[in-house]
């Protein structure tokens, strides 16, 4: 993914998604919904490449995270997970695409819709527990 150091110029055009509606979307809808708005920014930051790998780093990041909350013992705190998983996006976002953000909105750029991040997290949400219960009918099928 592009770093702050390779994003030399943000454009005014275009809605950038900030660090709040990121976290809140990677809260509701796993890594998966925070890395579709950091691709989102970075189609208008005009990086596609880094669009693509943010997306395909989600998918990981979100497949990795159900193994984990799958192998944790059943008294570790549940609400320990997310914040760590939300704490990590906000990091990372902040590293790649903070100043980026900060420059756009200074320069009297628009921000994202927070009804789009609620809705993309939620939507991210339903198709997730859509493929985990799948997978737990195809096991139970095959047992």
């Amino acid at each position: 993914m592009t770093n702050e150091s390779a994003i030399e110029s943000t454009p005014t055009t275009g809605k950038l998604f900030s660090l709040g509606q990121i976290m809140l979307a990677t809260f509701l809808g796993a890594p998966l919904a925070g890395s579709l708005l950091v691709a989102q920014n970075y189609r208008v930051l005009q990086k596609s490449s880094a669009a693509w790998q943010s997306i395909a780093y989600g998918v990981v990041s979100t497949v990795i995270l159900f193994i984990i909350a799958f192998l944790l013992p059943e008294k570790f705190p549940n609400s320990l997970l997310p914040v760590i998983y939300c704490f990590a996006m906000r990091q990372l976002v902040s590293y790649l695409q903070g100043d980026a953000i900060t420059r756009h909105y200074s320069s009297g750029g628009t921000k994202g819709s927070w009804l789009v991040a609620i809705l993309l997290g939620v939507a991210s949400l339903a198709v997730l527990f859509a493929f985990v219960f799948t997978a737990f009918m195809l096991y139970a099928m095959l047992e």
